[in-house]
């Protein structure tokens, strides 16, 4: 298979074909942020040096974000309009993703944070545990922080864990301070804490890499690697070019976010059923009725978090079921009114708790494909898009995205024997 990978996501341009996984022909180069103009250009040159052209690429891929705004655009319209004459698949990969993939350590279980710098001093990062044959459970999925976040959250969640076999391995873009600032306040104990909130223990080592710029040629490997198992005929049909979409961690509008309201998670009760038939209604074209999330999680293996005001109104709500193998979740619905204030990702944090409660590996979902916005908050979240239903939804014919994660499970909370029981 004849891939050409492209990433424009930052000031370091590159592109790279690749057969079969391997790399034939590279081009990488700073164009200080004029991709439009050296794009076509980088494009060609790979293709002569190959000796090949367009109409022997049989996939494409780039990098979807985060980054910058404009160069992301830029990648996707050009693999887009490559793509679509052609009928070629074309898959997205995190920019993130490939920093890491590109500086795993070679020790399943390290812990790995790639960082790309972004504005008012802050970073768009992600970490992940490193794998035996590639990436292993996400630990942190993409995210804009402050240094002095990042690291609390780190904190919180390495704090869960056995301490890891060797440092923090930091990779990407990033400024001289970012690795001081991160060692001095990521800790982590000797011993797995349940309690809530960062644990006070060992101050554990950070290896800061020089920084590299996410590369076209470790985002066709990923791409390849998605694409290598499936036939031909599929490749076009589970990864269309119109399914590629931007993973924006930074609002383009000058206002800020609203600041998140005064909620709490609890679990679903009874004399919940009225309020969350109502914020069915309310957030879906085809909601579920009252008859059907009593079956669900009164009376069925369904299970239900819900977020509420001081005063106790219902906000939202994350409706889970246990798979043999996995966690899918059934619904996340969340109050028009008090949208983008995190409480989406507090209850999709729950699910991946939840998930490591019942010792399942994976969480699963499946998204309209023309719910944008729900397809980049759960790509944020670390879900992957595996594949689509053709004309899934009786309403309007849409395809079905599903969707895919492996949270990084702690140790101690792998077992499966509390898997069962129904709605809690």
């Amino acid at each position: 298979m004849i891939l050409l990978a492209l990433d424009t996501s930052t000031d370091h341009l590159s592109v790279a074909l690749l057969q079969d996984g391997r790399v034939l022909a590279e081009q990488a180069g700073t164009g200080d942020r004029n991709h439009a103009m050296t794009l076509m250009a980088a494009i060609r040159d790979v293709l002569d040096r190959a000796g090949l052209s367009l109409t022997h690429v049989d996939a494409f891929a780039c990098t979807t974000g985060p980054g910058s705004y404009t160069g992301i655009r830029i990648g996707l319209a050009t693999v887009k309009g490559m793509a679509f004459p052609h009928r070629r698949p074309a898959c997205g990969v995190s920019s993130l993703e490939t920093l890491a993939f590109a500086h795993r350590p070679g020790r399943p279980g390290q812990p790995i944070l790639a960082v790309i710098e972004a504005r008012n001093g802050r970073v768009y990062a992600a970490a992940w545990l490193d794998g035996t044959d590639g990436l292993g459970p996400v630990l942190l999925p993409p995210a804009n922080e402050s240094p002095d976040g990042l690291a609390d959250r780190l904190s919180e969640i390495l704090s869960r864990m056995a301490p890891p076999d060797g440092p923090l391995v930091l990779c990407g873009l990033y400024g001289p301070s970012l690795a001081d600032r991160i060692r001095e306040r990521l800790v982590w104990p000797s011993e797995p804490s349940s309690a809530p909130g960062p644990v006070p223990g060992c101050r554990p080592g950070v290896l800061p890499l020089p920084p590299t710029a996410p590369s076209a040629a470790v985002c066709g490997l990923l791409a390849h690697v998605r694409f290598r198992d499936l036939p031909a005929a599929d490749r076009p049909v589970l990864f269309p070019p119109d399914a590629l979409s931007a993973l924006y961690l930074a609002s383009t509008q000058p206002r800020r976010r609203e600041p998140s309201p005064d909620v709490s998670l609890r679990s679903f009760r009874e004399g919940d059923l009225q309020a969350l038939a109502e914020l069915e209604r309310r957030c879906f074209a085809i909601p579920w009725s009252r008859e059907a999330l009593a079956a669900t999680f009164l009376h069925g293996d369904g299970r239900a978090t819900v977020a509420v005001s001081e005063t106790g109104a219902v906000l939202g709500y994350i409706g889970v079921r246990p798979l043999p193998d996995a966690l899918e979740i059934l619904n996340l619905a969340v109050a028009p009114e008090v949208r983008r204030t995190g409480i989406a990702r507090r209850l999709l944090a729950g699910a991946d708790a939840e998930a490591a409660t019942l010792g399942r590996p994976t969480v699963l979902l499946e998204v309209r494909d023309g719910n944008l916005p729900a397809r980049q908050l759960y790509r944020s979240a670390g879900f992957l898009e595996t594949g689509r239903r053709r004309r899934y939804y009786a309403d309007t014919g849409e395809d079905a995205i599903l969707m895919q994660k492996t949270p990084a499970f702690p140790p101690n909370a792998q077992g499966g024997d509390r898997a069962q029981g129904g709605c809690h």
